[in-house]
This record gives structure tokens, sequence and C-alpha cells, in this order.
């Protein structure tokens, strides 16, 4: 006998989801733990049935969101992205205003074809240093990054992890599958009309207000000596042509002559075998220059490893406050010789340590970064002198790869669009293609799938098959459907897509697409219109959303970097959602006719 009368059920289910959505917008506990108490209340109290719970588990939405996490990783790991933003910042300084307009056009069409969310996060940092190379405050071009990234994530099926749900629920409720381009018509009218008044209103509207510290820096900047050694491709070349030193994460400062540095016409200087040079690096450009046989990184002198290559590792230490003084230098402490360490970087929060490496003169709560085996490591924590060894936050490039994880791309779109198979299948192969030709570590591609994410998408997965179950989605539709059934379809298409668009900025998008997407066949079904044009309606008011940093993910990636206010959201978010709102209703008709044909 069910805990709930059945013809209570309905409204018990309205009640849980009202007080679920009640529940992230107070935002107590994170939006997947709020999602998973309400998934398990709703089995407890059998509103959605046992054996119905695994369904959840055959819907291709969230494998193929995990999925394409996995591949934006790999594009992360072999430096594609990194390539884009040196590409950009090398034209920033002649021409910046293109610089801008370029580098957001590309991270529109980048989040077309990977999942916009990991695109932003990786684009944070790379946004900051243009935004500080061009001497304009980082909060004058974080904001549209992410915009750019949300229209971009209308493009295609995949662009967002919100259209490959939208997709998989009413493809559950009846709904024939959607093409991985089919929204690509109504995309690029909302990305163009969202571009333009992008344009004419953050000249008025974004803040000019730079942020505080290193927002956005997730990698810190060491300083490091690089060394070219015999057979080195750059060898008499000018160091300005030199691509293994002209990274964005790399900034040369001087270069060693003899005892003397040298910090002038750097750029004209032709590299010889034995060159030193003084540079500032983040992490994963000082690792990916590690693993070139041609260039030493780090101190050479009294080096003292020990080990095979195979057995060095990488670790980072902060000095401790009782050997922090002013007087050591790193060449002092003398790690090589007393744990066989070789010290590659050192980092002094907001300043630099020192005119080179070797020089450097530690305090306390300074970073080294260093290379050694195991072992050495063990007898440097027992010296009290470093502490805190964790392993460094970035990664080698694997540049040299990078051309297989863009052909793991391109297949799934390439292959998608032709209906060759299905999108999961083929994300899932790309996956199982990227790992085996090492473009990304498992450990790493695993580590880049937001757990979170996937996490409320399966919990609201049930909560879905409750309201389905218990009648709740027929109630709402009944309910409103006398109210919409007089109006005419363009304007319940409008009625639709302000709803979702205002629950979006309030709730996440994931758990309202689950929720409005049933209701959208539902009405489809009962007022005669034509349920695939409301569902995209459904899809792009929960995708386009600007007037919250709590609506959607990447606008709560900025909200952070940029020490933003919730107030800049508003005041430039809410025009763009009008505006964007507009171009929507009126475009999804045209490519999607509101009555049956």
């Amino acid at each position: 006998m069910p805990l709930i009368p059945v013809e209570l059920q309905p409204l018990v289910a309205l009640a849980g989801l009202v007080l679920l959505f009640v529940a992230f917008v107070i935002e107590r506990h994170p939006p997947d733990v709020t999602a998973t108490g309400a998934a398990a209340l709703f089995v407890l109290l059998g509103l959605t049935p046992p054996d119905r719970v695994l369904e959840v588990f055959s819907n291709p939405a969230p494998i193929t969101i995990a999925a394409m996490f996995v591949i934006s990783g790999a594009l992360v790991r072999t430096g594609l992205l990194d390539a884009l933003a040196a590409l950009v910042i090398a034209r920033a300084e002649t021409r910046p205003v293109v610089a801008v307009v370029v580098f957001l056009g590309a991270a529109l069409l980048a989040s077309g074809i990977v999942n916009n969310t990991p695109v932003v996060l990786i684009l944070i940092p790379v946004i900051i240093r243009l935004a500080r190379s061009l001497g304009l405050a980082e909060t004058r071009l974080l904001i549209p990054l992410s915009y750019a990234a949300v229209l971009g994530g209308t493009l295609t099926l995949i662009g967002s992890s919100t259209n490959i749900l939208v997709a998989g629920v009413a493809e559950q409720h009846g709904l024939e599958p959607f093409s991985i381009f089919e929204i690509a018509p109504v995309g690029l009218a909302l990305a163009l009309v969202g571009g333009v008044a992008l344009a004419l209103l953050g000249p008025w509207l974004l803040p000019d207000r730079r942020a505080r510290g290193d927002a956005g820096m997730v990698e810190t900047t060491f300083l490091t000596e690089i060394r070219l050694l015999d057979g080195h491709p750059g060898l008499g070349k000018p160091l300005g042509e030199v691509a293994d030193l002209s990274r964005p994460g790399i900034k040369i400062t001087a270069r060693r002559e003899g005892a003397r540095l040298r910090r002038s016409k750097l750029e004209e200087h032709v590299c010889t075998a034995g060159d030193v040079f003084v540079a500032l690096a983040t992490t994963s450009e000082i690792l990916t220059l590690r693993g070139l046989p041609q260039v030493g990184v780090g101190l050479q002198r009294g080096a003292g490893l020990r080990g095979g290559e195979e057995d060095l590792v990488v670790a980072e230490a902060m000095v401790t406050p009782t050997h922090g003084s002013p007087r050591d230098t790193v060449s002092q402490l003398s790690v090589g010789y007393r744990y066989g360490l070789r010290v590659l970087g050192a980092h002094r929060q907001g300043h630099v340590p020192g005119p080179d490496l070797g020089s450097a003169r530690l305090r306390p709560a300074d970073k080294l970064l260093l290379e050694g085996t195991a072992q050495g490591f063990d007898r440097l924590a027992q010296g009290g002198e470093l502490v805190s060894v964790t392993r460094p936050s970035g990664r080698a490039y694997r540049r040299r790869r990078a051309p297989l994880a863009l052909l793991a791309l391109f297949a799934v779109v390439g292959l998608a669009a032709f209906e060759l198979a299905s999108i999961s299948l083929l994300a899932l192969g790309a996956v199982a293609a990227i790992l085996l030709c090492r473009c990304i570590d498992n450990d790493e591609a695993w580590g880049s799938i937001d757990a979170g994410i996937v996490v409320l998408i399966l919990a609201m997965l049930v909560v879905g098959i409750g309201l389905e179950e218990t009648g709740t989605v027929t109630l709402i539709v009944d309910t409103l459907a006398p109210w919409l059934e007089g109006l005419p379809p363009i304007a319940l298409l409008a009625a639709l897509y302000a709803l979702t668009s205002l629950l979006t900025e309030t709730v996440t998008n994931n758990a309202v697409a689950v929720v409005m997407t049933p209701i959208a066949v539902g009405l489809g079904q009962q007022t005669g219109i034509d349920p695939r044009a409301l569902v995209v309606a459904v899809m792009m008011g929960a995708s386009a959303s600007f007037a919250t940093p709590v609506g959607y993910q990447t606008n709560t990636l900025v909200y952070g970097a940029g020490d933003y206010r919730f107030v800049d959201f508003l005041k430039i978010g809410l025009p763009m959602n009008i505006t964007v709102g507009v171009a929507a209703v009126l475009v999804i008709p045209l490519v999607f006719p509101l009555t049956p044909g």
C-alpha cells in the first residue's frame, strides 16, 4: 500500500517541486546535494517507483555531458586552447579591438562544439591577461566572455549540457531525436542579436572596476631559468621567434651573460647553445619545457639528482617561518646537495622574489617548485625547512598529440551531423580514443568531469520520473491549458520561454530543463502546437541566462574571478535577456513551425 493515497500524489509531488525550487534559491546546500535529497525523498515517499529509478542511467544525456567534459579536458591538456590564447594576445597590442572581438568570437564558436563551461574555465586567466595587456579592467571583458559562451552554447546540441539534457528528456517523452545542428539556425540568430546587443550595451553598462589581486589566475607563476641546449630548433634564431619561449604563460625577463643579467633588446638576441634566460612562467609551461630534451629548466648547479627520469616527480613546497629569513637565497638552501632535489622555480604572492632564481631571497610562505625522487621529498619533509609538499596545480602540455584530440572532436561533430551514430556513442568513442592515444591521463580525464553537474542531472531525472508517474505534469498542463488555449501560438511560445528564462535566473538551469521539457511536450499535445517548437523554446530559455550570476555555470565562474557584484549582472543581463528572448520568439517559429505540417 503506498504511503500517500494515489489521488493526493500529484499535489504532494507538486508541493515537493515547489519546495525544491525554494531550496535551490536559498542555496543552503549546493544544488547537487539539494537535488539528491529531493530524489531520495521522492523514492522514499513512493512518488518515483523504485523499478524506474535505474531508467535515469539509460538516458543518454548524463553520459554525453560527462564525455564532453573529458574531450574538453583533452583540448586543454594538449595546449589547443592555450595556442588560441597566444594567437589572440599576440595581435592585441597592434589591433586591440580586433583582438577582443576575435577572442570572444572564438570563445563563442568553441562553445558551440565543446561544452561551454570548461571553455570559460580555461579562458578566464587568458581574458584577464588580455585585459591587462590592453590596460582594461578585467570586469570589462569577463562578463562578455561568459555571455559569448552562453550564446555559443545555443549553436549546437553539444554546446551546452542543458541542450543535451532537454533533447534526452524530450526523446523519452516520445519526440524524435534532435540532430546535432538542428537548432543551429536559431542559435546563430541569437548569437548575432546577442553579440550586437552586447557590443552596444557593454560600453555603457559593464562595470569599470579592477579585480582585487590575481583573481581568476588559476595557475601559480614561478621565477625560473631556462637553458637552450644543443639541438634545439630555436638555435640561430632571434629569441622572439623561438616558439617554445613565446607562449603566453612564459615571460622572459633577462638573459644571463656571465655574472650579469641583460634585460634590453631580448627579442633581438640570436640564440646559441648554452644561453640561459630568466623567466616568469606558469607551472604548466615549466613542466612542458622540462619534458623537452633540448631544454634545461631551473637551477643547474648543485642539482644532485639521483635515479632515472621515470623516477623523478615534481612537487610544490612552502618555506616555513623558521627558515624564511631574508638572508637565505634559493642557492643557499642547497636542496640539491642535501636532498637530491632540483629547484625549478620560486614564487612569492604579488611580487617577483628576486632578479634571478639562484639569488632570490626566501621569505616565509614563498613557494618552491621542486623536482626529485620520492625519497628526496621524504627527507625534505623531515628536515622541516619546507612544508606542505603537494603536487603542482598545472601539468605539462602534450602539444604533439593536439591533432589527435582535435580529430576526435571533429569526428564527434562530423559523424553526428550526418547522423551515422548517436552523439552519446560517438562521444564515448572519442573519449576512448583520446585516452588510448594519451592525449590526457585517465586520472585527469575523470577529474575534468564536473561530478556535481552529472549528479544534479541524475537526481533531477529521478524527480522528473516522479512528476510523470504521479500525474503532476498532466496536472500542470491541464491547469495551464485553459489559460493558454486562447492565446495565439506565438504568444504561448513566448509565455513558455519567459517562464523558463525566469526560473533559470533563480534556479539551476539543468533542474529547470528537466521540469519544463515534459510540460512543453504536454502543452504542445494539448493545444495542437508542434511540441518540438516548444521544446526548443525551453532549450533556449534555459540556456540563454544573463541576468544573475547563479542562473548559469559560466556566469558563476566569472562572478568570482572578476570580483563582480550581483547588481553588475542585473544591469546588463536584463536588457540582454529581453533582447535575446524577443529574437528567440521571433526566430523559433521560422525554423520550427508552430503547427505540425
